[in-house]
């Protein structure tokens, strides 16, 4: 594949300092798990092995309250100070919000909102739903709230491929939870994600945003959203596209076209887009190459909330994608790279 040279050269002379204890690492994407139960001893200690600052995303009801509760509402707690929060609905939870003003019925709103061929299998589904949120309220009462302590809008963004598995909602288990043949319409998911894209424009707040085979859905809202003339003035919310897993092509000729290169971060994974040879971007080397190296953030992926063997787990994760980015950029220590994503990190944030 072909794509421009977008590397830039580094000014060596501004990292001549090697220790590489001087900045942390930086977990651009990361989460607290969705779970039926939540372990007191790991969701009071989200800290690392290593020093890293974590962007902690929230997808959805549950995980927001452990961190409004653990993060937002502890303050003063040093053990935070490297924590920054997201606040967003996941699509694989879109369904689990109202988006619309007027009052639904439980069946009405999973009525309208879910796409599904057999009527046995949606009762099924349906005694186990929860009573839908309204998003309008959710933002009122946590958003609006917390707003100056509040860092990305995110998760938020569009996915083609998921279904609903049995028991309503994607949640971490022990054993296998089986998928029903349901999906979320695609036209309520970009109700939502409009919504929290309209949010984070009027409040000035960068966006973490996942695609997953809706990238012309994705970059056509985020157009009408953050260019239009109808936000013209507070349109310069920084974008990340997290574990990009489109073509470079579509990089190249859309999003890096019609954006301001500054304002579009690409975050690279280890577990998703910097596989060998992923098939769209042919192979993580080729990405690291086309995205300027001042918007490349790192990022897991991972749930945090996790005990100290899996801690491990998500510092070697980190580090394998450091590893990458030195290789191609030909960076001689950690720490050239660890200044560099640190400040592409603070550069997302403002």
């Amino acid at each position: 594949m072909v794509f421009a040279e977008r590397r830039e050269l580094l000014d060596m002379e501004a990292l001549k300092d090697t220790n590489s204890e001087t900045y942390p690492l930086v977990d651009a994407h990361c989460h607290i798990g969705t779970r039926s139960h939540y372990d007191p001893e790991t969701i009071c200690n989200l800290n690392r092995n290593k020093p890293t600052i974590q962007c902690i995303m929230s997808n959805n009801v549950m995980d927001w309250n452990v961190i409004k509760e653990q993060v937002l509402e502890k303050n003063g707690s040093s053990n935070y100070d490297m924590v920054k929060v997201g606040f967003g609905v996941h699509p694989w939870y879109s369904h689990l919000f109202s988006a619309i003003d007027e009052e639904l019925t439980k069946r009405e709103h999973y009525e309208n909102v879910l796409q599904y061929n057999d009527q046995e299998e949606f009762e099924t589904l349906l005694s186990k739903l929860p009573e839908p949120v309204s998003l309008e309220l959710y933002i009122k009462e946590n958003f609006i709230k917390y707003n100056e302590k509040i860092d990305v809008v995110g998760e938020i963004g569009l996915d083609k491929l998921f279904r609903l598995p049995q028991n309503g909602f994607h949640m971490e288990s022990k054993t296998p939870i089986k998928l029903t043949k349901i999906k979320v319409k695609m036209s309520h998911q970009v109700s939502i994600f409009t919504r929290l894209c309209q949010l984070a424009a009027e409040y000035k707040k960068p966006v973490s945003i996942h695609d997953v085979k809706c990238h012309a859905n994705v970059f056509d809202t985020c157009i009408r959203e953050f260019l239009s003339l109808s936000h013209s003035g507070i349109h310069g919310c920084n974008i990340c596209l997290h574990s990009y897993t489109g073509s470079i092509e579509m990089l190249e000729s859309q999003w890096f076209k019609k954006f301001p290169k500054e304002q579009i971060f690409i975050s690279l994974s280890n577990y998703i887009n910097l596989r060998e040879k992923h098939k769209l971007t042919n192979s993580g080397d080729d990405l690291i190459k086309a995205i300027s190296l001042s918007t490349i953030l790192t990022e897991t992926d991972y749930p945090v909330d996790t005990d100290g063997r899996d801690k491990a787990y998500l510092d070697e994760h980190l580090e394998k994608v450091y590893d990458r980015i030195r290789d191609v950029y030909k960076m001689e220590n950690m720490h050239d790279c660890k200044k560099v994503m640190y400040n592409n990190l603070m550069a997302f944030l403002q």
